[in-house]
């Protein structure tokens, strides 16, 4: 069995907020890419860029997850790239919590960690400056506010999720998430922050900032991103025609399996 220089990455992207306009784009820029071949009359220089140059096959791409496989590069090419997709894509995330009225039964810390964990829509990420990298010029900008002010009314429990967090700026929303695993599956479609009780309340309002991943989780944008060789097996045709029936049936579902 031989090895080839050929990874599958599989890299789910909640955070990231993706258009069906932007993913055609992306397929039909990696398609166009794929068909761009150097003329092999040209000179032995171009044939030799020709040969090296590394292929990328796309095999699954929606909204939340995208699947592709490269040829032509070494291992570390292909970590790198996994690295990057966890760690340099910048996105958005609440990075501090003003804390105005907390009647829950959570503490004040813990609430400040579960809406820093709540990944927001992130397209707009590249208008947004770095924290340290903010300069006076007009347009410049670093932050983003959220509000969240509930309280509970009736004697049923409520659920305070990330569809209550109210953004001034309405292109910035955090992702819809439901969970039907759930034993008493909330009505709601946002991830839960916080359950409250009667006359129980919690307000507080929010700044969210860009960041990357190498700076905290919080601002990774993929749930996760893997890679994996893909083995060619090559059949030895005189060694497998010396086989009986039952044997060639055997290694044929080996090699099925093996896939």
């Amino acid at each position: 069995m031989n090895h080839i220089a050929k990874y599958y990455f599989f890299s789910f992207i909640p955070y990231i907020s993706r258009t069906s306009t932007q993913l055609s784009g992306w397929r039909a820029t990696l398609d166009q890419s794929n068909k761009q071949s150097f003329n092999p009359k040209s000179n032995s220089v171009l044939r030799n860029i020709a040969r090296t140059m590394p292929k990328i096959t796309i095999q699954e791409l929606d909204a939340t997850q995208v699947k592709f496989s490269i040829e032509g590069v070494d291992c570390s090419v292909s970590n790198a790239l996994r690295r990057i997709c966890i760690a340099e894509v910048p996105t958005l995330a609440i990075d501090l919590v003003e804390v105005l009225e907390n009647s829950s039964v959570l503490c004040d810390e813990f609430v400040s960690h579960r809406l820093g964990l709540v990944p927001l829509l992130s397209g707009l990420a590249k208008e947004f400056s770095f924290p340290y990298e903010f300069s006076e010029e007009e347009g410049s900008k670093t932050d983003v506010q959220f509000d969240l002010h509930i309280r509970a009314q009736s004697d049923q429990t409520l659920d305070v999720t990330s569809d209550d967090l109210v953004c001034q700026d309405k292109r910035i929303l955090p992702v819809q998430y439901s969970n039907s695993t759930e034993k008493f599956p909330s009505t709601k479609t946002g991830i839960l922050i916080v359950k409250l009780r009667k006359n129980q309340e919690i307000q507080v309002r929010c700044v969210a900032r860009k960041g990357i991943g190498k700076d905290h989780a919080k601002w990774s944008p993929v749930a996760t991103a893997v890679f994996r060789y893909e083995p060619r097996i090559q059949v030895d045709e005189v060694v497998f025609s010396t086989l009986t029936g039952r044997l060639r049936l055997i290694c044929f579902y080996t090699f099925i399996n093996s896939l």
